[in-house]
């Protein structure tokens, strides 16, 4: 487990992650202190608009930023939870659908998210048979893997001009159900930022925050 460093802000450390999921960094070590606050972006579609992005967050040699009391939460090396405010903790599958989480994929590690996998109806899917991700749903749930779809396929820039492949799917639930998995991934870097569950409210949030990153430091463990 790598240390944490603190500078002028709250960092909370849970427990740590199980390795389930699929970032580019140098020491382990967290930073996050205070920025100059980006002004919220606008929203598409009558979304909700990007949170401004006031703490600067360094981990493992990676550079981003953070609304203010977002944490980073649930943390075990060299995966990276990021949870917003009230949202869900990281650690368990189920509790760890709406927040921001980052990974290293393949050489070594899972080819999940991302790998082989971003033009895929089933790419979403962490495992077999695939749960459903959607709020209030039963641990014996599933989604309805022939239905899902692949929604958005793009590119998001970042911050140091790096472009990552984007993919968002829409997945119904065999219980009535639906939620959203967002996945953006650096096939060149090896690594992924993924939300398994969606908030809509914070869907330009999300967006932001990954296209500021710069990756150019980061050194996988």
């Amino acid at each position: 487990m790598g240390r944490f460093k603190v500078i002028g802000t709250t960092l909370a450390v849970a427990a740590g992650l199980a390795s389930l999921s699929g970032c580019d960094g140098d020491d382990g070590k967290v930073k996050v202190q205070p920025s100059a606050a980006r002004p919220a972006a606008g929203a598409k579609d009558g979304a909700a608009p990007a949170l401004p992005l006031s703490q600067d967050l360094t981990w493992q040699g990676m550079k981003l930023k953070l609304p203010a009391d977002w944490k980073v939460n649930g943390i075990a090396d060299p995966f990276l939870c990021i949870q917003p405010p009230g949202g869900d903790r990281c650690g368990k599958v189920k509790e760890r659908n709406s927040a921001l989480q980052i990974s290293p994929v393949g050489h070594g590690y899972s080819s999940w998210p991302g790998e082989g996998r971003m033009n895929k109806k089933w790419g979403w899917s962490p495992g077999d048979p695939p749960s459903c991700m959607a709020a209030g749903s039963a641990n014996s749930d599933l989604a309805d893997q022939e239905k899902a779809e692949i929604a958005v396929r793009d590119l998001t820039p970042l911050a140091d001009g790096r472009k990552a492949e984007h993919r968002e799917w829409r997945v119904p639930c065999r219980n009535g159900k639906r939620f959203v998995t967002n996945v953006w991934y650096l096939p060149q870097s090896r690594v992924v930022f993924y939300v398994l569950r969606d908030d809509p409210a914070l869907a330009a949030t999300y967006q932001a925050i990954v296209r500021s990153a710069d990756v150019r430091g980061y050194k996988r463990t």
